[in-house]
């Protein structure tokens, strides 16, 4: 419900798109950036830093895309 609620401040905001998300799909393409990068650095780097890897990694790719 809280999150219904939260939906539905941001459509009346002006934040969210009401009916038209082709404003979404960028974002679709970060989320899916940000898994692939996690992916990629869980699979190469040691159990112990990889929690601090993925974290760093994310980021880093987040801020050289423009975020």
């Amino acid at each position: 419900a809280v999150v219904l609620l939260f939906y539905g401040w941001l459509i009346t905001s002006g934040y969210f798109p009401r009916g038209d998300v082709t404003g979404l799909i960028p974002w679709w393409g970060l989320a899916l950036t940000a898994g692939a990068t996690c992916a990629v650095l869980e699979a190469v780097t040691p159990g112990r830093v990889d929690n601090l890897a993925n974290s760093i990694g994310t980021a880093v790719v987040m801020v050289l895309l423009g975020l």
